[in-house]
């Protein structure tokens, strides 16, 4: 087993190798599976418990004495930071102390085990409610105690500055500077902000300011090298913003490391290429008339269309009258794959919504609306022009990596996340990370209702809305999780027929998610969401509310991860209060008609109703199915930029 001796050495340095093959990689699954093995979590709560008696030793110290010991105990840490496990645990301790004095929160066991597990390079599960704000920002000061620049990554721009704000005083007592980037920062302020020792800020705005710090050192072989390696007493250029990269803490860890890895982070310019919309002009009319099984195929699970020999003798006879593009056969192949592709597998409110005049990408991860993104070239046009907008300007790629990409790079690297053992595996394989669980500070006291599967959607809603209703008149709160946006209204019509009051939470009210969700806990109150209402928001209950029970979330569909589903149901019974959870589930959510296995597919489609005693075990395994396809693609994503990194 680990010993508390052991687990506050230094920081890990073992790199994940890359791609290893045959026995190499049978080797470093094992070596993972082994250290987890032989770790528990149980050494370092008993490191903690040590740590805040020490603190509690210091609580009888005036504000003066406890300053003057931070003097002495943070010159001594610089000098051997994480190396010396007394002065590790000191200076935690003094932390301790500080946070209540200055925030009036004492950290439990759990969040200092937690705090522990980041200095040292881990992925720590603490469950949702338990404090990783506070957890974070205990590792970020040890880590700017040791004159090295430390990044803590945030969902979005709102968590970014709201921790920042939150943990300011608490950093100003440590005697740290601290900042937050979002969206909105303009570049000189920018620059500023990553003077300061703590920079909140979400993924993508590091990476694109990584990015633009890369094209302008001209992109070479060394500039990633000379960007990280900036705070090793080497001035920083004047062109540059970031002031290098050194530890990286990341909050959510399971979302940006793992459902957000693919997503290539892209610095582009617009260009002018009336020749393409043109051709996807046209293109979009000429598969108007195609139709599915006549002239293609669709495979739902790979979205791919495929043109058997008939349907490519159907492209060959389509008349071609505007664009010259698609008079050669295979950009016209090309061309009318992705009209039928915007199609059939690109819907309003599921992958996408319209705002102004523009279309906006909806992550299904999250829920929420990813800004300035695009689908490639020619796929973002068509949809355009299926929804009667006028098409864009395509883009021309400057720049691009993928997130797992970028977080290889990083010297030093931890996440916390309140689900992530359900990927255990893939952070060891892509990131060498090691991942473990806290227990929670105060028993949980959730209680799981049986699961209820219905053979339609229709069927569902209906269960759905008289279990809704049963909630609130005994007085309680609820929490109902859809997967897309088309749901959640879905489900918002029906309520309104039932003439339930409701509060709905989706990509269109991003903006007032926090002050919907700081509703969602009084008494009586409904509040419909997609998973977006899972992260990073508190939902404080009324004594109303926990006297009669507690919250109650409902699932209404799989995701294509079950821990995306236990990440939502965590917003129920935290940090000891009452709640309960339940499924809803049809055999015709999205997640089992797309990844059903495909021997049972034919009776999925004549008679669901043989499969509802079994349908727990239909949705367990399309969400296999699912984990397994989206790590492929999260490996076949990286391979990728490394081939691109090394040969072009």
């Amino acid at each position: 087993m680990e010993t508390p001796s052991k687990l506050a050495g230094s920081f890990p340095s073992q790199k994940p190798p890359l791609f290893p093959k045959g026995l190499d990689a049978f080797a470093f699954r094992v070596q993972g599976a082994w250290k987890r093995f032989r770790f528990r979590s149980s050494s370092l709560l008993n490191q903690a418990d040590g740590i805040l008696d020490q603190a509690n030793r210091f609580s009888s110290l005036s504000d003066p004495e406890l300053d003057h010991l931070q003097v002495n105990i943070r010159s001594t840490f610089q000098r051997e930071g994480l190396q010396n496990p007394t002065h590790c645990a000191e200076a935690l301790a003094l932390l301790i102390e500080y946070s209540d004095r200055t925030l009036k929160l004492r950290p439990h066991p759990v969040q200092v085990a937690g705090t522990l597990g980041l200095l040292h390079g881990y992925m720590v599960e603490l469950a949702t409610g338990e404090g990783k704000t506070l957890t974070l920002a205990l590792a970020a000061i040890l880590a700017a105690w040791q004159a090295k620049p430390c990044h803590v990554l945030t969902a979005n721009d709102y968590l970014a500055s709201r921790d920042a704000k939150r943990m300011r005083s608490l950093f100003n007592r440590c005697g740290i500077s601290s900042s937050y980037i979002v969206s909105t920062t303009e570049a000189v302020e920018r620059r500023r902000a990553y003077e300061q020792s703590v920079v909140y800020t979400t993924t993508r705005e590091l990476v694109a300011d990584f990015l633009r710090d890369r094209l302008t050192l001209e992109d070479d072989a060394q500039a990633s090298l000379r960007i990280i390696r900036q705070m090793e007493g080497n001035p920083r250029p004047e062109q540059a913003v970031l002031n290098g990269l050194h530890f990286v803490l990341v909050d959510e860890a399971d979302s940006l490391m793992v459902d957000e890895a693919v997503t290539p982070l892209i610095i582009s310019q617009k260009q002018e290429n009336s020749f393409l919309n043109q051709a996807v002009e046209e293109a979009t009319v000429l598969a108007g008339s195609m139709k599915r099984q006549a002239h293609f195929q669709v495979d739902e699970t790979f979205q791919v269309i495929d043109f058997d020999s008939a349907g490519r003798d159907y492209l060959a006879g389509l008349p071609v009258e505007k664009s010259p593009i698609l008079r050669n056969p295979r950009w016209r192949e090309h061309f009318l794959r992705d009209a039928l592709s915007a199609r059939e597998f690109y819907h309003h409110d599921q992958q996408y919504l319209i705002r102004d005049g523009k279309i906006l990408i909806i992550d299904e991860n999250t829920g929420r609306v990813m800004p300035d993104r695009n689908w490639q070239m020619g796929i973002h046009q068509a949809i355009e022009i299926k929804e009667g907008l006028t098409p864009s300007e395509p883009s021309q790629t400057m720049a691009s990596i993928s997130f797992q990409q970028f977080f290889r790079m990083v010297p030093k690297l931890a996440g916390v996340t309140g689900t992530a053992w359900e990927n255990r595996g893939e952070f060891w394989q892509v990131y060498a990370k090691l991942v473990f669980q806290l227990p929670t500070h105060k028993p949980t006291v959730r209680t799981k209702y049986p699961s209820r599967y219905y053979s339609t959607r229709a069927e569902k809603w209906t269960a759905v809305v008289e279990a809704i209703r049963t909630e609130i008149e005994s007085g309680r709160s609820v929490l109902v999780g859809t997967r897309t946006v088309e749901s959640s209204e879905a489900l918002a019509w029906h309520l309104e027929k039932a003439q339930l009051p409701f509060a709905l939470l989706n990509a269109r009210q991003d903006e007032a998610e926090a002050e919907i969700i700081s509703r969602a806990g009084q008494q009586g109150q409904v509040t419909i969401a997609t998973n977006m209402a899972g992260r990073g928001t508190d939902i404080q209950l009324s004594q109303e509310t926990l006297a009669a029970g507690g919250l109650h979330v409902i699932l209404t569909e799989p995701h294509e991860a079950k821990r995306i589903d236990r990440q939502f149901m965590g917003r129920a019974a935290r940090q000891g209060d009452p709640g309960s959870v339940q499924y809803h589930f049809s055999l015709e959510d999205r997640v089992i008609q797309k990844f059903c296995p495909q021997w049972l597919r034919p009776v999925l489609k004549r008679s669901r109703k043989i499969l509802l005693p079994v349908a727990g075990g239909v949705v367990r395994l399309s969400q296999r199915k699912a984990e397994a396809f989206n790590f492929r693609q999260r490996v076949n994503v990286l391979r990728q930029d490394r081939w691109f990194a090394e040969h072009l």
